[in-house]
């Protein structure tokens, strides 16, 4: 026959109890009864005051008729550390030893104060993501000290110390919901939020903030006293209760309580959906005491943007009919005989061995088995001497390999080391690339292959490319100038701006325009040798009649080494050596030679104006001296 145990849960405000049975399997409840807890008797979830939480404990026991002594206290407590870990996959016999081990791993306080105990989620035997996935819980044994305080003073057996959340779980995955849902259990103090699907726990958050400061706050504003908190749950839980409240600022302050309870709530769905976009939440559930709010459901649909009910009954539980509306807010209770966690510490759980009765016949077969066991001993000390002396051997080899290769671990840490090295260099010249690494390779790449005639008025330089103003002699210097550039090694674009013609005081024309040129890929551009490093007699061959130097056939009557006498040197460049002097460059009549120019067909050298030394022999003018 199944054992009745009574499920108490004792919060700072309210204490609930469920007479059910301990165990898998059907749930059946035979009564529940829900109280208030003694004034600061209980603080979170440590009973202060064990005298008058054991004096109300016993008094409502009797009032409700709940006469059975055997209980399973679950607790709820923010000071109760919970830590998902995954260790290799081992029998249910390894896992505590592994866990004790590594508890000061997992939560880094004094371990001596706590007690240590854990749930299996989950196991996978083979695969890349084998490992048995726990839920490792810590409580403060100061906290379930005074549980055993309590039950000694309210003549109460304790069968097991629950966690609140383990016993949520263990009856809402009875209920098999197929589409991911999370339930939220509001109580006083506490909400806790369980996200299942099917009988698998896919997250679980507490948060201190419940339906307390709500419920007191409205207590306060409509001069209740602190006798009346449970009536006045029950009124703010009424289906047609609508708070009307005359004094704006208490109306603000509730407001702000229901808000902060609603915003924990969103930023928790948010949270698992963002985490598990291929599996969001379908469906929420309110449960516990404050479920039934005035406009609480409201908030959190208009909030989550969910589809939010209340938990109206529970399909797996059965209970007489007065009772069945009210299961949803003893979940916790009810599912702490499900299957309790370990909370009980080692000082309680030691219990007192039975006398067996004595007589000859039983002497005589226990003298005759300790013989046997004695001689079975023996034999296998003798076994387990040989093994240890193997052990010790194999050891000593064992030790003597480590101390040879001892020099392989420097080698090691030095080999990973210098990829640290090179992976972090590799990264920062990652991330000090630029294409304004190839401004140099441009402005060589200018100087060789544009024509001298052209003037750089200004240039604009940015990491992605450079924009210049540009001055030439005519519209076709300017077409010539603008495909040069398009065939620029260093250039992926050339976009050309507006363009202009006009005159200068001498009459000559002047076209005026200006460029932006946007740099090639840094992978895909061929570094341009600097004029250092061509090697000898190389030069750039330009277009014919482009008005660049053309190193292989100079005008007649010129020195291969002169300077172009009609070109412009463009503005901070320097003049290519080896250049000629380009063909159709002429004054103006009537005007003055520029350093450099020619004279004009058939001209003569104007009164006051010079013929530049080295220069050409216009056709038809005068031989300038040499």
């Amino acid at each position: 026959m199944a054992t009745k145990v009574l499920g108490i849960e004792i919060g700072e405000r309210l204490i609930k109890v469920c007479e059910t049975v301990m165990g898998p399997g059907a749930r059946r409840v035979s009564g529940c009864a829900m109280f208030q807890t003694p004034p600061d008797a209980v603080v979170d979830g440590e009973i202060r005051d064990p005298e008058a939480v054991a004096a109300a404990l016993s008094e409502n026991l009797t009032r409700y008729s709940l006469k059975n002594k055997k209980v399973i206290f679950t607790i709820a407590s923010g000071r109760i550390a919970i830590r998902e870990v995954t260790i290799p996959p081992v029998k249910d016999n390894k896992i505590k030893s592994i866990v004790e081990a590594n508890a000061s791993d997992y939560f880094p306080v004094d371990m001596s104060k706590y007690h240590i105990t854990y749930t299996l989620q989950e196991r996978k035997m083979t695969g890349d993501d084998a490992g048995c996935r726990l839920l490792v819980m810590a409580a403060p044994l100061s906290i379930l000290e005074g549980y055993f305080r309590l039950a000694n003073m309210a003549g109460l057996s304790i069968q097991a110390l629950d966690y609140c959340g383990n016993s949520q779980f263990r009856l809402l995955e009875t209920l098999h919901a197929e589409g991911v849902t999370m339930y939220i259990d509001v109580s006083g103090a506490y909400t806790i939020t369980t996200v299942v699907k099917k009988n698998k726990l896919l997250m679980q958050r507490t948060f201190p903030s419940g339906v307390d400061d709500y419920v007191l706050a409205y207590m306060g504003g409509t001069n209740k006293g602190e006798g009346d908190y449970l009536t006045t749950l029950r009124e703010l839980s009424g289906e047609l209760f609508k708070p009307d409240f005359d004094d704006d600022t208490l109306a603000s302050e509730i407001n702000d309580y229901l808000s902060r309870l609603v915003g924990n709530i969103t930023r928790l769905a948010d949270y698992f959906n963002s985490s598990n976009w291929e599996t969001p939440i379908e469906e929420l559930v309110l449960t516990g005491v404050g479920a039934p709010l005035a406009g609480l459901r409201d908030a959190v649909a208009e909030s989550t943007g969910h589809t939010v009910t209340v938990m109206q009954k529970l399909d797996k539980v059965s209970a007489p009919a007065s009772m069945a509306g009210a299961l949803m807010q003893y979940i916790s209770c009810i599912g702490a005989a499900v299957a309790p966690v370990d909370f009980i510490p080692e000082q309680f759980s030691k219990t007192k061995k039975k006398d067996a009765s004595k007589n000859p016949e039983s002497l005589s077969l226990g003298v005759t088995l300790l013989v046997a066991f004695t001689a079975a001993a023996i034999v296998l000390s003798g076994v387990t001497i040989l093994g240890y002396i193997a052990a010790q051997a194999e050891k000593k080899s064992l030790e003597k390999k480590i101390s040879d290769l001892s020099s392989v671990e420097t080698i090691h840490d030095n080999y990973v080391a210098y990829n640290k090295y090179k992976s972090d260099l590799t990264a920062l010249e990652t991330q000090i690339a630029s294409p304004n690494d190839q401004l140099l390779e441009f402005i060589n790449e200018l100087e060789l292959k544009m024509p001298s005639e052209i003037t750089i008025l200004s240039a604009t330089c940015t990491k992605d490319g450079i924009s210049m103003n540009i001055t030439v002699s005519s519209k076709i210097a300017a077409a010539k100038t603008i495909q040069q550039l398009r065939a620029f090694k260093t250039i992926a674009g050339v976009t050309v701006g507006q363009m202009s013609e006009t005159n200068d005081v001498t009459g000559a024309t002047m076209v005026t325009f200006t460029v932006s040129c946007q740099y090639a890929e840094l992978e895909q551009t061929a570094a341009t040798p600097s004029p250092s490093t061509q090697p000898a007699n190389e030069t750039v061959s330009p277009s014919p009649g482009d008005g660049s130097t053309d190193p292989v056939s100079p005008s007649p009557g010129t020195s291969p080494d002169s300077t172009p006498t009609s070109g412009i040197t463009p503005t901070g460049g320097t003049t290519p050596t080896g250049g000629t002097t380009p063909t159709g460059g002429t004054t103006p009549t009537g005007g003055t030679t520029p350093t450099g120019g020619t004279t004009p067909t058939g001209g003569t050298t104007p009164t006051g104006g010079t013929t530049p030394t080295g220069g050409t022999t216009p056709t038809g003018g005068a031989t300038p001296a040499q």
